[in-house]
């Protein structure tokens, strides 16, 4: 299956969008970027806007959205983002790593903010640490 390059900008105020190529003609996403910019630089007077993150109250509307479709109540990011680090501990993945993934700076809010119990720890490290005593290694 072959997807294609989907681009977008905006121009008073409109948003447009076009198609850039295939993902088998246009390999990279740098190349797809390169492509849209060749297609913008011939719109007069159109000014290119820096990338930018998605405001926190963007990510809570797309996410009440699709939890309205799946009939969900009461969701949050904050829950998804609880979830996604408490399942990376919960198959084994490096406390290291995840404090990296959540952006904190302190290992010890990484453990804090996982709710981490001193016996889901020894269950994490029996079964994950090469010292462990449930360890098996992983291929």
């Amino acid at each position: 299956m072959s997807g294609s390059w989907q681009g977008h900008y905006y121009e008073g105020g409109v948003q447009h969008h076009v198609t850039l190529g295939r993902v088998t003609d246009i390999p990279t996403k740098r190349a797809a970027r390169a492509k849209l910019n060749r297609i913008t630089s011939k719109i007069a007077g159109l000014q290119v806007l820096p990338a930018r993150p998605y405001p926190s109250r963007s990510i809570y509307g797309i996410l009440k959205r699709v939890a309205e479709r799946a009939g969900i109540k009461g969701i949050h990011p904050h829950a998804l983002r609880r979830a996604f680090a408490t399942h990376m501990l919960e198959r084994c993945a490096d406390i290291r790593a995840v404090q990296e993934l959540l952006g904190h700076t302190n290992l010890a809010t990484t453990a804090i903010y996982l709710n981490l119990s001193a016996e889901s720890v020894k269950t994490v490290h029996a079964n994950c640490h090469p010292k462990g005593d449930n360890y098996v290694a992983q291929k």
